[in-house]
């Protein structure tokens, strides 16, 4: 997989300077030239102008496009100065989310980053529920930038369950970060054990049970890396034994990876409510920063052939 266009979503808030610089710095790593800069206008910040400016028609709409293309502006040298990125700029106006992920699906970025909280701009704080919203309506990978980026990753846990998503999860983790350690994470559970114990089965034969569970991951983890063909870069894997949230939020408690990549996991409409609820226990869970593999297709372009839960 080759990321080729990666779009920023900012508010212009100091917050949001944090996902700007980090996608910057992706863009250098992995030697685009040009990153896509967008903010939004939210419905109703220029009502609210136009009434402080006594009603003068289309003057607040106009005033606030105008400042916020010179901030946005400002923005883009920022990064340019910093990071040698030059950016292509969008000012838009409407529901974030929804812009946004029409900006992306129209420029046919691999990659949405996006900060974790806005904290007050011109344009509105938009940045709040947008990454979250943003995984409902959106159809790209979306980065959340939580941490104020001081060097490329050096470290990146994905955890899997050997379905489609956690493959595109593994080659995005792959093809963002080329230089970073990279650890496949399983955590597997032995089904039913809970219902032996109560039923007064011998402590050997759960062990048995327990250890054919951990041979059947094993050999799971054994294919899905053959499958992702990383054999011309080392890729680190750990399979645990424990419900996949716990597992994840204690792996990232004690190795502190920088950035997490997972898959979605969302395959019902039901499911995409709760954005899948180990993806959203690994957001809520953990403070490090987060990317949502999301994709309408498999990472060989071909319709998704099977799912696992």
């Amino acid at each position: 997989m080759k990321i080729q266009r990666i779009l920023a979503a900012t508010d212009l808030s100091p917050c949001a300077a944090y996902a700007e610089t980090r996608a910057a710095m992706l863009c250098a790593e992995i030697k685009l030239e040009r990153l896509g800069l967008i903010t939004v206008v939210e419905p109703g910040v220029a009502g609210k102008l136009e009434r402080l400016l006594e009603g003068v028609p289309g003057a607040a709409e106009v005033s606030l496009m105008q400042r916020t293309w010179i901030d946005l502006k400002r923005a883009s040298a920022r990064l340019k100065s910093e990071t040698g990125i030059a950016c292509d700029c969008f000012v838009e106006s409407g529901r974030p989310a929804s812009v946004i992920a029409e900006k992306a699906e129209k420029l046919s970025a691999e990659l949405i980053v996006a900060g974790e909280h806005g904290c007050g701009s011109v344009t509105g704080v938009f940045l709040g529920n947008t990454p979250y919203r943003l995984l409902h309506t959106g159809r790209r990978p979306l980065l959340v930038v939580r941490n104020q980026p001081e060097h490329p990753y050096r470290s990146i846990l994905v955890p899997v369950d050997f379905s489609d998503d956690s493959m595109l999860a593994a080659q995005i983790a792959l093809a963002l970060s080329p230089h970073a350690e990279v650890t496949l994470l399983h955590a597997f559970e032995a089904v039913n054990e809970g219902m032996m114990h109560y039923a007064g089965v011998s402590r050997e034969y759960i062990d048995e049970y327990r250890a054919g569970a951990r041979e059947a991951a094993v050999l799971g983890m054994e294919r899905f890396m053959e499958k992702l063909g990383s054999r011309e870069r080392p890729v680190r894997s750990d399979i645990r034994l424990g419900a996949p949230a716990f597992v994840i939020q204690e792996y990232a408690e004690k190795s502190r990876p920088e950035l997490i990549v997972i898959g979605k996991h969302g395959n019902s409409r039901i499911e995409d409510i709760l954005i899948g609820s180990v993806t959203r226990h690994a957001m809520d869970d953990t403070d490090c920063d987060i990317l949502v593999a999301i994709g309408s297709r498999s990472v060989d372009g071909s319709p998704p052939t099977s799912r696992h839960a």
